[in-house]
């Protein structure tokens, strides 16, 4: 009796690793792609320096050699330009107080960005499903002609 809920853990394990890989996969192909045509239109001045936010895609505590033990780092999807996809890696004090109240000035963004290319296996896989509404956020600020 005790081996079904073992074998359901093993499944559910199997999936979840199967899924990021492909998403890894995917996302390894298209965001690159992706991020050189945010820098072609960066090239050619048509959009300006811009960061645009999307969901927070995951949580992690800081390492126990690194970081402090009372506080842990949070993964935001972001669009930046120029920088193109990646993640804004915050602090979790500091992600409350930007959520809280955001500062008109986005400098901080921009220094605290992640691109996709210097994102973890993990992480990349993440941000695929944010690519589509990061693009309509890109497309509703800066519709084509």
């Amino acid at each position: 009796m005790s081996e079904n809920p073992i074998r359901n853990y093993i499944q559910q394990l199997q999936h979840l690793n199967l899924l990021l890989r492909l998403h890894l996969e995917e996302a390894e192909v298209r965001i690159p792609e992706i991020n050189d045509l945010i820098r072609q239109l960066l090239t050619i001045e048509l959009v300006p320096e811009t960061a645009l936010l999307g969901l927070v895609i995951y949580e992690r505590h800081y390492s126990a050699l690194t970081g402090p033990q009372d506080s842990s780092q949070v993964l935001q999807s972001a669009l930046l330009i120029p920088g193109g996809l990646g993640v804004i890696l915050w602090d979790c004090e500091d992600y409350l107080r930007f959520r809280n109240s955001p500062p008109v000035d986005q400098g901080e963004l921009f220094l605290k960005f992640v691109p996709f290319e210097q994102c973890g296996s993990a992480v990349k896989a993440l941000l695929l499903p944010q690519i589509e509404p990061l693009m309509e956020l890109l497309f509703k600020r800066f519709p084509p002609t």
